[in-house]
């Protein structure tokens, strides 16, 4: 009897195939492999451009924040009577402090200037208020936009829309005003997007326009039902109740 190892009916068959589909990957390995590199070139270069990019806003940021504490630490101060705001802020009969606010928000708008984002919005924010405390609303108006058009994101742009949006009311322009609360709403969420509604509220309360407010209402209750803030709107006394879907009960405990 042979010792040598017999092959059941199939199995020399399957090995041959198996054989056969490696050879096929390997030899449409052998003449693709170019693509493949050309693919892990163009990953790699990404990849490194992406660490440029990063780097580069992070520099920018740390720059921008660096600019922005240098020219805060030689702001004339405001006593803590005019943070309470029993005193004004500053006394423009004084010269030197009226020439000194006025160096510091021309130095806060070069540093809006000279950075990108975020670090650009908040230069460009603190110039918008040291012209404020100058009483100078065309010079701080324009910084607001300048905040605005450098970052709409966030904080940020929630307090470069609202300063714009009380412009634009001191102006009567309640459209624009409403538009600016618009935005807010429509892009935020959790606070900002909450006060967002309510000045939209108080701005067609004034207008009397009681079914905007009906529906500004309504949306809010719809987005924010568990929100403490919606007792504000108690103020509305003609404000039609709005059904709040009741939350989940709990699971009950087992004992």
């Amino acid at each position: 009897m042979s010792d040598e190892k017999r092959t059941l009916p199939g199995e020399e068959e399957e090995v041959d195939y198996l054989f056969q589909a490696r050879m096929g990957l390997f030899k449409w390995f052998s003449s693709n492999w170019k693509i493949f590199a050309g693919i892990a070139a163009v990953i790699l270069v990404g990849s490194f451009f992406v660490s440029v990019w990063t780097t580069f806003q992070t520099n920018q940021a740390k720059k921008g924040a660096a600019a922005v504490h240098a020219i805060d630490a030689k702001m004339p101060k405001v006593e803590q009577m005019a943070l309470m705001g029993i005193l004004p802020m500053d006394d423009l009969s004084d010269p030197q402090r009226v020439a000194n606010l006025e160096e510091g928000a021309r130095r806060y708008e070069q540093a809006g200037d000279d950075n990108l984002g975020a670090a650009s919005a908040t230069a460009y924010l603190k110039a918008a208020q040291t012209w404020e405390r100058l009483g100078k609303a065309a010079e701080a108006e324009a910084a607001y936009q300048k905040a605005l058009d450098a970052d709409d994101t966030g904080v940020l742009g929630f307090s470069a829309r609202t300063a714009l949006a009380q412009y634009a009311l001191d102006a009567g322009d309640s459209a624009k005003a409403l538009e600016h609360y618009s935005v807010i709403a429509g892009r935020e969420a959790g606070f900002l997007a909450e006060q967002a509604l309510l000045y939209t509220a108080s701005v067609q309360a004034d207008a009397g326009d009681t079914a905007a407010l009906q529906a500004t209402y309504e949306d809010f209750m719809g987005r924010f039902p568990s929100s403490p803030r919606a007792q504000q709107f108690q103020r509305y006394p003609d404000l039609k109740p709005v059904a709040v879907a009741a939350d989940a009960p709990a699971d009950p405990v087992e004992g």
